[in-house]
């Protein structure tokens, strides 16, 4: 579970920089995987701001509830 909590608050981050730093509409091998996906990138796009604070905000929540067993 830790090691899915760890790759999950990963994929997160790199998501919200991708989103800040880069340019979705550029994102050819996501076309590969299906209109579904392609219709969800455009809807992160057209709500960025709120994806890139919702996935922060959840990575950061993983983040703090981390237990070690």
């Amino acid at each position: 579970m830790n090691m899915f909590r760890n790759l999950l608050i990963c994929f997160l981050l790199v998501f919200g920089f991708g989103l800040i730093f880069g340019d979705p509409d550029h994102w050819t091998w996501l076309d590969r995987l299906g209109p579904t996906v392609v219709n969800v990138l455009h809807i992160c796009i057209t709500f960025k701001p709120f994806v890139v604070g919702a996935c922060f905000v959840l990575a950061l929540a993983l983040f703090m509830t981390k237990k070690i067993y």
